[in-house]
């Protein structure tokens, strides 16, 4: 290797000495000198190589190197990329150390299964509950006609003048004066009577009002009622209208008389006021049986 060397560094130094003069004929001659000497130098350098046993297969392998620096070219491309993995870099360390949490969220993971279990057992409170939540929203929904109603025959919700105009709405504002009054006035029993009785007088007209008002509905039902319930309307009316019976029960052949009598007599002894809740209540329950017309 070492003469290799030699004869390759002479034939370099006998090339580059001949090369100015190459112009020339004579420098020309010498550079033809020259190249014989490169000749002979490759020649030896040639010889040298054919001591080396491995040259062959090295060369022959050049091809193959040649493809692992292509290969090996990408990698080092995508080293462009490397500032940008160094900066994800701490966002990866913190998902590595939010594995730490691991336990904690098995444990949740758990909890939810145990919660799933149980679930049968749930459903029933579910079911209860929107039985209850579509109750009170259809006892909602017939209250609310009742408060529209208020807007006509109470007038309370038309405004000051038509609450005032409407019978009960004057009612209502006659006991909230009476109240007031009475807050004002010293606490004497005297006033404080007084304003019993005013509050108690307030209560009766109202009550006397839905009992005139029954008495109407009694007329337009869609269908007669019948025998006993007429019986029973009729006492509580005539207790309400006259008071204890104070008339003779009639003779033996007077059906129709007999059965009012005893009807009414039944009644004896019933306040005027629970006679007007009793008919009331009666009315409104044939309304629902037979209807209005």
């Amino acid at each position: 290797m070492a003469g290799w060397l030699a004869g390759l560094a002479g034939w370099l130094a006998g090339w580059l000495a001949g090369w100015p003069g190459w112009p020339g004929y004579h420098g020309w001659l010498a550079w033809l000198a020259t190249m014989a000497g490169w000749l002979a130098g490759l020649a030896g350098w040639l010889a040298t190589m054919a001591g080396w046993p491995g040259w062959p297969g090295w060369l022959a392998g050049w091809p193959g190197w040649l493809a692992w620096l292509a290969g090996w070219l990408p990698w080092l491309a995508g080293l462009a990329g490397w500032p940008a993995w160094l900066a994800g870099l701490p966002g990866w360390l913190a998902w590595l150390a939010g594995l730490a949490g691991l336990p904690g969220w098995l444990a949740w993971l758990a909890g939810l299964a145990g919660w799933l279990a149980g679930w049968p057992g749930w459903l029933p409170w579910l079911a209860g509950w929107l039985a209850w939540l579509a109750g009170w929203l259809a006892a909602w929904l017939a209250w609310l006609p009742w408060l529209a109603g208020l807007a006509g025959y109470h007038g309370w919700l038309a405004g000051w003048p038509g609450w005032l105009a409407g019978y009960h709405g004057w009612l209502a504002w006659l006991a909230w004066l009476a109240w007031l009054v009475g807050s004002v006035l010293p606490h004497t029993s005297n006033s404080q009577d007084s304003l019993h009785q005013l509050l108690h007088s307030t209560s009766n007209m109202a009550l006397e009002q839905d009992f005139n008002e029954a008495a109407e509905k009694v007329k337009k039902l869609k269908t007669k009622p019948n025998d006993e319930e007429l019986k029973e309307l009729y006492g509580l009316y005539k207790q309400v209208t006259v008071g204890d019976i104070n008339t003779e029960r009639p003779g033996m052949l007077d059906f129709t008389g007999k059965a009012k009598w005893d009807a009414w007599n039944s009644r004896k002894g019933m306040s005027k006021d629970a006679a007007m809740e009793a008919y009331i209540a009666k009315v409104e329950e044939l309304v629902g049986k037979y209807g209005l017309e």
